[in-house]
C-alpha cells in the first residue's frame, strides 16, 4: 500500500512539473515577449528621428536594438525548452530533426539524425520522447565522436534510438516513463557493437525507447 502511494505521489509530481513548464512558457511568451516587442517598437520610432540624434546617441540606439534582438532569441529558446511547440504543431519527427540541428550548431559537432515518418502519438508521449532526446544530447558521451538519433515506425507505434548515452541516463528515463505511462513506453539500454565505436575504447551504450500508438500519460 505504501509503495502504491509513493508511486502515485511521484506521478503527481511529474504532472505538476510538466504543467509548470507549460505555465512558465506561456508567461514568458505573453509577458516578457510582449514587453520586448513594445520596446522594439519604441526604438523604431526613435530611429525615425535619427537625423536629430548625435553620433554617439545613434550608436547607443543601434546597440540597444541588438540587445533587444538577442533577448528575443533567448526568450524563444527558453520557451521552446520549457514546452517545445513543434511537437504539438508539427509532430515528433520534425521536432527531433530541429533539436538535433540546434544542438549540432551549438556544440559544433555532427549529429546524425534519421527521423522517418511515423504515426502521430499523443502530445504527452511525443513530448516525453523529445525530452529523452534533449537529455541525451545535453549529456553526450565525449568518447564517441558521432552521436546519432533514429526515429523509426513500428507495427505498434514508434521506436527511438539514441547513441551514445550514459547508463545512468537510461535508468532515469526508464523509471520516469514507467511512472508516467506504465508499460506503454519501454526504455532499455543496449551495448554498441564494434561497428558503432572505436575498438580501442571501452564499450559504449545506446538507448532505445519504444512507444505504442495507444500510449497516454496516467492521470
Amino acid at each position: 500500500m505504501q509503495l502504491d502511494d509513493d508511486v502515485e505521489r511521484a506521478r503527481r509530481m511529474l504532472r505538476v512539473d510538466e504543467e509548470e513548464r507549460r505555465r512558465l512558457s506561456l508567461a514568458l511568451h505573453k509577458g516578457v515577449t510582449q514587453s520586448l516587442a513594445a520596446l522594439a517598437t519604441n526604438l523604431d520610432l526613435i530611429e525615425q528621428q535619427a537625423t536629430l540624434l548625435a553620433g554617439s546617441t545613434r550608436e547607443l540606439l543601434l546597440t540597444s536594438r541588438l540587445i533587444v534582438r538577442d533577448c528575443f532569441k533567448q526568450i524563444r529558446l527558453l520557451t521552446d525548452q520549457l514546452a517545445p511547440p513543434l511537437v504539438a504543431e508539427l509532430g515528433l519527427r520534425l521536432a527531433v530533426q530541429c533539436m538535433a540541428a540546434s544542438f549540432s550548431e551549438r556544440l559544433g559537432i555532427t549529429i546524425v539524425c534519421d527521423a522517418t515518418d511515423c504515426p502521430r502519438l499523443s502530445d504527452d508521449v511525443e513530448l516525453a520522447l523529445l525530452r529523452v532526446v534533449e537529455d541525451c544530447l545535453e549529456n553526450l558521451d565525449p568518447l564517441v565522436s558521432v552521436p546519432s538519433i533514429a526515429l523509426l515506425p513500428t507495427k505498434a507505434g514508434v521506436e527511438l534510438h539514441v547513441r551514445p548515452v550514459r547508463p545512468a541516463l537510461v535508468v532515469r528515463w526508464k523509471q520516469r516513463v514507467l511512472l508516467q505511462f506504465g508499460r506503454a513506453i519501454d526504455v532499455r539500454m543496449v551495448s554498441l557493437s564494434s561497428n558503432d565505436r572505436e575498438s580501442s575504447r571501452p564499450a559504449r551504450f545506446g538507448l532505445i525507447a519504444t512507444a505504442r500508438s495507444d500510449a497516454t500519460a496516467r492521470r
